[in-house]
C-alpha cells in the first residue's frame, strides 16, 4: 500500500496514479521547456507570465512575476498553464510541492523543473489533487525517486507514477471545503506571526541605528556635565589607541558631543582573506578556514568548515585571533553583505578566505565596532555600498575607508549593554515565533494526513465509490482509443471465420 501511514483507505476510495488522473487531451501533463527554448534573456517586463519554482508555494501560489513576449509565448503554448491547473515543483525541498494556478495570473507557461497537470474532472477536483500532492503520504512516495545532492530533483516519469488516494467526487468537495476552512485560520495565524516578525526586525534596526547615533543612552558628555566631572573624549581615545587615527569631518551636529567619526582603516587593520585555490586542497600545512557561509546573523557557524594549505608565511598573515571581526565580503544577496561576527577561537589555528573581510582593532573597541557593523548591515548601508551583478561584494578597500562613529569608552560599554538587553528580548520573541510557525506547519500536515486517510470527515454511503467512476472513465478511454473495424469494400464480402 502506498499510503505512507499504512492505514487502509475507506472502501469507497481508490488509489490512482497521477498519470491516470490527467485529462484525456494531449499534453495534459507536461513539464516546462528546457535549454535554449526559454532563457533569462527571453524575459520581458510585461506579457504572459512564466511560472517558476519560486511561484509554487506549499499549497499556495506566490506572486513573483516574470514575463515573456506574446510571440515567444505562442511558440511555447504546449507548456501553457491555465487557471485551475495544478503546477508542481520538481526541484528543491518538499517534493512534489504543488498549488493551483489562480485566475489573476492570466496567460502563462511553466518553466523547466515545474510540471503542469490538467485534471480529468470526471475523476477528481483539481483543488483536491493539489492538496493530496502536498500530503505527507505522497511525499513519502516521492522520496524514493528523488535524486541529486544539494538540489533534490524529482523526474517527470516518477511524478507520473505517484499514486494518490482519491475519494468519491462529492466527498472530495466536502474535504476541500473543510480543509479550506481550517487552512484559512492557519493562514491568518501565520500572517499575524509574519507581521510580528517584521515589526521585530524594524525594532532591531531602530535600536541599532539609535545606538550608533548616540540616541540610545545618555551621552558621556551629558553625564559628566550633570556630575561635574571631566571625561575622555572619543577623539582622545582613538589617538591614544592609534596615533595615526584619521578623523572624518562630520559636520556640526552629525555626531554627539564627545564622539568622533574616523576612517576605519586608521584605527583597525582591515584585510581581505586568502583566495581559495584547487591546487591548495592538499598539502603539508592544511588549516581550517572560515568563509562567508560560516558567518551568520547569530554568529560564527562551525557546521561546515573547509581546509586548504597555508604556507607558514600565509598562516601568519591570515590566521585569526580572538576578537577579530569577520564581515561577509561576498554574497548572492546584497542584504547579506557585511554580516558581522566576532571570532572567539572556536577552532584552533584557523584562517579565513577571501569571501570575508577581517577587522582587527584594539580589544576595547571590538564590542562597539561589531554593533556598528551590525547596524550598517541591518540598516542597508553595506548593501547600498556593495557592487557586482549576481554576486555582491563589499571590498576591503571600501571597509578601509568606512566612516565609523566612535563614542567615549564608558559610553560604548553602556550602549553595548543596552543593545544586548533589547536584542535578547527580540531573539526570545523570534524564537517563540519559530516554534509557533512549526506548530502551524505540523497542524497543516496533520490535517492533510487525516484528510487523505479518509478520517477528516464522515463518509456518505450514498456517494458513488471512486472505483465505480474510475472503471467508467477507463472504459470510456478504452473505447475512444480502440481501433475501428475496417469498412468492407463493395463486391468483396467479409469472409466467414471458421469455427
Amino acid at each position: 500500500m502506498s499510503n505512507a501511514e499504512a492505514r487502509p483507505l475507506p472502501s469507497s476510495w481508490a488509489e490512482i496514479a497521477v498519470e491516470e488522473l490527467a485529462a484525456r487531451e494531449v499534453g495534459s501533463l507536461t513539464d516546462g521547456p528546457f535549454g535554449s527554448n526559454l532563457k533569462t534573456s527571453h524575459y520581458t517586463t510585461t506579457g504572459p507570465r512564466v511560472i517558476r519554482l519560486q511561484n509554487i508555494g506549499d499549497g499556495r501560489f506566490v506572486d513573483e512575476q516574470a514575463h515573456i513576449s506574446l510571440t515567444h509565448f505562442g511558440r511555447l503554448r504546449r507548456h501553457e498553464a491555465k487557471a485551475g491547473d495544478i503546477v508542481a515543483a520538481m526541484l528543491g525541498a518538499d517534493l512534489p510541492r504543488a498549488c493551483l494556478v489562480p485566475e489573476r495570473v492570466g496567460p502563462a507557461i511553466v518553466k523547466a523543473d515545474c510540471v503542469r497537470l490538467r485534471v480529468d474532472s470526471a475523476l477528481a477536483l483539481p483543488a483536491f489533487l493539489a492538496l493530496g500532492l502536498n500530503s505527507k503520504g505522497v511525499r513519502k512516495q516521492a522520496e524514493k525517486f528523488v535524486h541529486g545532492v544539494g538540489r533534490p530533483r524529482l523526474g517527470l516519469r516518477f511524478f507520473r507514477a505517484l499514486r494518490l488516494p482519491v475519494a468519491p467526487i462529492k466527498e472530495q468537495r466536502r474535504i476541500v471545503d473543510t480543509l479550506d476552512s481550517y487552512f484559512t485560520r492557519l493562514d491568518d495565524a501565520e500572517a499575524m506571526l509574519e507581521r510580528v516578525n517584521r515589526n521585530l526586525e524594524r525594532y532591531r534596526a531602530s535600536v541599532l541605528q539609535a545606538a550608533i547615533e548616540g540616541r540610545l543612552v545618555p551621552t558621556e558628555a551629558e553625564l559628566a556635565q550633570v556630575e561635574g566631572r571631566s571625561y575622555e573624549t572619543a577623539s582622545t581615545l582613538v589617538r591614544r589607541l592609534s596615533p595615526e587615527a584619521i578623523e572624518v569631518d562630520s559636520g556640526a551636529g552629525e555626531v554627539p558631543l564627545g564622539w568622533t567619526k574616523v576612517r576605519l582603516g586608521s584605527i583597525a587593520q582591515v584585510r581581505l582573506g586568502r583566495q581559495r585555490s584547487p591546487s591548495r586542497s592538499v598539502g603539508e600545512n592544511m588549516r581550517p578556514y572560515m568563509r562567508a557561509a560560516n558567518v551568520t546573523w547569530n554568529g560564527i557557524s562551525t557546521q561546515d568548515v573547509k581546509e586548504m594549505d597555508f604556507t607558514p608565511r600565509e598562516f601568519e598573515v591570515f590566521a585569526l585571533r580572538r576578537g577579530d571581526i569577520l564581515l561577509s565580503e561576498a554574497s548572492g544577496s546584497s542584504n547579506e553583505v557585511g554580516k558581522p561576527a566576532i571570532w572567539n577561537e572556536q577552532i584552533p589555528d584557523c584562517c579565513f578566505q577571501n569571501t570575508l573581510v577581517r577587522v582587527r582593532a584594539a580589544p576595547c573597541l571590538v564590542p562597539f565596532l561589531h554593533l556598528h557593523f551590525l547596524s550598517n548591515a541591518v540598516g542597508g548601508a553595506f548593501s547600498r555600498s556593495s557592487k557586482g551583478v549576481g554576486i555582491h561584494h563589499l571590498s576591503a578597500g571600501t571597509m578601509d575607508y568606512w566612516p565609523t562613529r566612535i563614542p567615549p569608552l564608558a559610553e560604548q560599554c553602556r550602549i553595548v549593554a543596552r543593545v544586548e538587553d533589547s536584542l535578547s528580548v527580540v531573539r526570545a520573541v523570534q524564537q517563540a515565533i519559530k516554534i509557533d510557525e512549526l506548530r502551524c506547519a505540523r497542524l497543516r500536515q496533520g490535517l492533510l494526513a487525516m484528510a487523505f486517510q479518509g478520517r477528516l470527515i464522515d463518509q456518505d454511503p450514498t456517494d458513488e465509490p471512486a472505483s465505480a467512476f474510475l472503471d467508467r472513465v477507463r472504459a470510456e478511454r478504452m473505447k475512444a482509443t480502440s481501433v475501428p473495424e475496417e469498412p468492407r469494400r463493395r463486391g468483396h464480402p467479409r469472409k466467414a471465420v471458421k469455427k
